[in-house]
């Protein structure tokens, strides 16, 4: 395994986190279908391929390991980046990563040193949306 598929898994996802198949082909609106459990060897054919993949991340347990915020436009750059420069600066987190959706908008990835219930993790990302969107 490559460092860097080493480092998604660590940084983003849980043990055994379920993943699902992605398909636009018929409108705007993906189609999901469950496939299993994601793992490194899925991480890096993805990585290698287009294939398009949505993780679930929240546990059957209700914890989360990364959370996310998203931009639907391309014009919300300037959001993007006051969120990413704030929980640097002012909470001294580490950059979150960011993600070009490819149709429009971005993502910001926030990893965490440990899964938390999502609920905790839904009333911080309400805080960081109050103090900086």
């Amino acid at each position: 395994m490559n460092k860097l598929i080493h480092e998604l898994q660590r940084m983003y996802f849980l043990e055994s986190q379920p993943w699902q198949t992605l398909d636009f082909a018929d409108s705007n609106s993906p189609l999901h279908a469950a496939e299993g459990a994601f793992s490194p060897e899925l991480l890096s054919k993805c990585l290698d391929s287009e294939n398009a993949i949505a993780l679930q991340l929240v546990s059957s347990e209700g914890l989360v390991r990364a959370m996310v915020v998203g931009f639907e436009k391309a014009s919300d750059w300037a959001q993007v980046a006051k969120l990413y420069q704030g929980v640097q600066e002012d909470l001294e987190l580490p950059a979150p990563a960011i993600a070009d959706s490819g149709r429009a908008g971005f993502q910001l990835w926030l990893s965490l040193d440990d899964s938390v219930p999502a609920l905790e993790a839904s009333y911080f990302l309400d805080g960081l949306r109050l103090k900086y969107l």
